[in-house]
């Protein structure tokens, strides 16, 4: 994400009464303005360049699955099993990495000061009028809530919190009309994991500037990470209002969207990141996964086979090419795939047991062939070796058993068996 640009305000004029000639004051002023000017400009070279991809104050809200509801529970559905998931989703949304590895601390930045008494020495002016230079420049700068603001995320990106927290105090100071001071210390406390002073300083910087895009992205995701889906859903929107190609704010909507199973939204929202990003590859699958659940086969397989040009060695992508062939009813391509999907992660559970969801197809098609329901019992078996807490697969087997070994003549395969 952008920054929003940084406010740097003209310096007042100089007094009049410090006994300096006119025509001196006039050259120093205009050195001085230059050299901030400078200072300011290479300061913020340099935070960019320290950046993350995407926003680099807080962690962005990941991919939320269609398999997760908001209470974390399991979620039970009649029907073929769901789409395997895929990607960076291995904890709850927004949580952090368990370990980040140190960044290094960005190179000092000559200050304006410095800067202005080099350009006055090369003016061959007296030491004494550089040195005098230097103390009014020094002084502007100590009241120039800007330089603060940006020496506080210098020290932020180095993760010198306490330092960052205290140039971000004088910023609030300095300038208690603006909202970087702030949203500085938001940023600080989400760092500290004290949320909820994290969430009185969003507020205030939301009351100071309320169309300013980074402080209403960034409260987004801190109710995003206190999974208050209500709240986020309201600060991206006001972000989407002032910035409708906002790729973060896109992306995490489509992803609340998909935890809420609000498909058509969801559906709508995902190609909005598409066009935003068409390489992005997470938000393709889970476009993917979106067309699935809607029953709109063709087009969830559109989407998988273009993410195999890139990944062809993706169990996930053959294992859900092959649930869509099964929804349409397709049964030897669905094979053909789950097969390709198991030969890349034979001990992935959820691909044996939709391989064997389908020799149980198949066998229900033609109960005299016996070759599919030895299949089946055979992936069914492997499954539970994998994990023994399957209480669908246990009642399968037991099932099955009884059908190989003719205790049952006369299998009601439309109930219990159904997968």
């Amino acid at each position: 994400m952008t920054s929003l640009p940084i406010r740097v305000d003209s310096p007042p004029p100089c007094p009049d009464n410090d006994g300096m000639p006119a025509s001196l004051k006039t050259i120093l002023t205009l050195l001085i303005v230059a050299a901030a000017a400078t200072a300011t400009i290479l300061a913020a070279r340099q935070l960019i360049s320290h950046r993350h991809a995407g926003p680099p104050q807080v962690q962005p809200l990941q991919a939320v699955g269609p398999t997760t509801k908001p209470d974390d529970a399991p979620l039970t559905r009649v029907g073929p099993p769901r789409v395997v998931a895929m990607g960076p989703r291995q904890g709850p949304a927004n949580d952090p990495p368990a370990h980040q590895p140190p960044r290094p601390a960005p190179a000092a930045t000559p200050s304006a000061a410095a800067l202005g008494r080099g350009f006055l020495d090369l003016l061959g002016l007296p030491t004494q009028a550089a040195r005098a230079a230097s103390d009014w420049a020094t002084d502007r700068l100590d009241r120039s809530w800007q330089f603060h603001n940006i020496r506080g995320r210098f020290a932020f990106s180095a993760g010198d919190l306490v330092t960052a927290e205290t140039y971000f105090l004088q910023v609030c100071d300095l300038a208690p009309e603006r909202a970087a001071g702030h949203l500085g210390l938001a940023m600080v406390s989400v760092q500290k994991e004290r949320l909820k002073d994290a969430a009185i300083q969003y507020r205030k910087a939301v009351d100071l500037e309320p169309d300013n895009v980074e402080v209403l992205y960034n409260f987004g995701v801190l109710y995003s990470r206190l999974k208050d889906w209500h709240e986020a859903e309201s600060y991206y929107n006001r972000v989407l209002a002032i910035q409708h190609d906002h790729l973060w704010a896109t992306y995490n909507l489509a992803s609340i969207a998909t935890l809420y199973d609000r498909l058509g939204e969801a559906r709508y929202l995902w190609r909005r990141v598409l066009t935003l990003a068409p390489d992005w590859e997470d938000a393709r699958y889970q476009l993917g996964l979106v067309h699935y659940q809607l029953k709109e086969y063709d087009q969830a397989i559109e989407q998988f086979n273009l993410l195999l040009k890139t990944q062809g060695q993706n169990a996930d992508l053959y294992n859900n090419i092959g649930l869509c062939c099964q929804g349409r009813n397709q049964y030897t391509e669905a094979m053909r795939y789950f097969s390709r999907a198991y030969q890349l992660q034979p001990m992935n559970k959820v691909i044996v047991n939709n391989l064997a969801d389908l020799c149980l197809v198949l066998y229900q098609q033609d109960v005299r062939s016996r070759r599919y329901l030895n299949q089946a019992l055979i992936y069914y078996r492997q499954s539970l070796s994998m994990d023994s807490g399957q209480p669908r697969i246990k009642a399968l087997v037991e099932y099955l058993e009884r059908i190989d070994t003719g205790a049952t003549t006369q299998p009601d395969l439309a109930g219990p068996v159904a997968p």
